[in-house]
């Protein structure tokens, strides 16, 4: 998350173009970590039933490790912004993409590790574990909505009565 800040603060605008308007660093934090942490639950959730052998913990850690090659190339690459030209810029692009690639790989062989399955078992884990993930947003967006509703309900009957009696 301190390099999704930084790269937001110092990456040259030829770059990454910034509207601190609507920058708001409790959401950037938000926007990391919450996906972090649906997946470890949709993870563990799903490997638990199908004789996976990682804990919580373990996917957590695995996970964040695995996160590293995107920090260590990133970090250069916010100051590499500021001295290179847009014509050069498919260097930036390019090296970006391999911290994508490298850190996604990690996580899949991870993933293979913690839980003791074949590249083809973790790979179909993982994509059932991002559908797993989708399932715990659309749940929680469904309860908060019931949540507002009730509340919103509440609120009207309290009106409705206090009108009528006053």
């Amino acid at each position: 998350t301190a390099i999704r800040i930084l790269s937001l603060q110092y990456t040259s605008f030829l770059f990454m173009r910034v509207n601190w308007a609507r920058i708001n660093v409790f959401t950037e934090f938000l926007t990391i970590l919450l996906p972090l942490l649906i997946w470890c639950v949709a993870n563990w959730s799903l490997t638990t039933l199908f004789e996976g052998k990682g804990r919580m913990r373990d996917i957590y850690m695995g996970t964040a490790y695995a996160i590293t090659p995107y920090v260590l190339i990133q970090l250069p690459l916010i100051f590499l912004s500021n001295v290179i030209t847009v014509e050069e810029g498919a260097f930036h692009m390019v090296l970006s993409g391999i911290s994508f690639i490298w850190s996604g790989s990690l996580i899949v062989f991870a993933m293979m590790m913690i839980h003791d399955y074949t590249l083809g078992k973790t790979l179909a884990f993982i994509l059932m574990s991002l559908f797993g993930m989708l399932v715990i947003i659309f749940v929680m967006l469904l309860f908060f909505s019931l949540i507002s509703d009730g509340i919103a309900y509440i609120v009207s009957r309290y009106k409705e009565i206090s009108f009528r009696l006053y």
